[in-house]
């Protein structure tokens, strides 16, 4: 649920983002109406994605096997 609702969040971002600076770049006159929608949509969605982007982990998933691999190489080493 997180993943997809980063990956939304993301699309309106950077659709909004591209969107607003192509009308600025190319429109001779652009009303402040447009920059009252935009920056909203921008700054709000933008935080959402920050917050909800997944987090990168190193470790690789393990299997239960090798988690119990793991556990009794662990207690060897204790017993030693």
């Amino acid at each position: 649920m997180r993943k997809s609702t980063y990956k939304v969040f993301s699309i309106v971002f950077w659709s909004t983002l591209v969107l607003y600076l192509i009308t600025l770049a190319t429109v001779s006159y652009v009303g402040v109406y447009l920059t009252y929608v935009a920056l909203p949509i921008i700054v709000i969605s933008g935080m959402a994605a920050y917050f909800l982007e997944p987090k990168i982990t190193a470790q690789k998933e393990m299997t239960p096997q090798d988690r119990i691999d793991q556990i009794n190489a662990r207690l060897k080493d204790l017993e030693n």
